[in-house]
């Protein structure tokens, strides 16, 4: 574990909603690839411009350990603290970031796939993310976002992807396709 992510887990760990989740049996607990910046400004949106203490504070991804390598994780779920640098409205998380995490959380399922196996392509790109804005995401806040695979078809990925508050309740939502590039960019 990196030591941003460490900090990220202690900050989830204090939050009784949020430690219940991260300490049940068979857990993997992660850094999200996109909060790890890469050569050539590669992540550089949420490894680092949203990446602070006045906009996304702590990122942690986490899901339930595969049984074998090679199987598909069929959801994941993270944990994001939004801070006032993310309103849009005084109080309240701008809808084009709302829709930045569900795309992120979105891409991060399948880059858990990759890692275990699961998904053949290196990248996998959005094609369409639908989305409904259900209630508004306060800020500060701490969000639960989930993301699982609905489909697999040869080169496409489907997803939704939910984003809840503390009580449960579902804020936004979106139904997304994510589909293998071929060739390089």
């Amino acid at each position: 574990m990196k030591p941003e992510s460490r900090n990220d887990l202690e900050h989830f760990r204090a939050d009784p909603w949020c430690a219940s989740q991260l300490s049940a049996p068979n857990i993997v607990v992660a850094t999200p690839d996109g909060r790890i910046a890469k050569p050539g400004d590669g992540d550089a949106l949420f490894a680092r411009t949203l990446n602070g203490p006045d906009t996304i504070a702590a990122y942690l991804t986490f899901y339930k350990e595969p049984h074998r390598k090679g199987t598909l994780i069929p959801q994941i779920s993270s944990f994001l603290t939004l801070r006032p640098g993310l309103n849009g409205w005084p109080g309240v998380c701008h809808g084009g970031i709302v829709v930045t995490i569900l795309d992120e959380v979105s891409g991060q399922l399948i880059e858990v796939n990759k890692r275990n196996g699961a998904i053949p392509y290196p990248m996998l790109m959005t094609a369409y993310l639908n989305t409904n804005f259900i209630k508004p995401v306060p800020v500060p806040s701490t969000i639960l976002v989930r993301a699982k695979v609905t489909n697999l078809e040869g080169r496409k990925c489907y997803v939704e992807t939910v984003v809840e508050n503390q009580q449960g309740h579902v804020l936004a939502s979106a139904e997304g396709l994510f589909v293998a590039v071929k060739g390089k960019l």
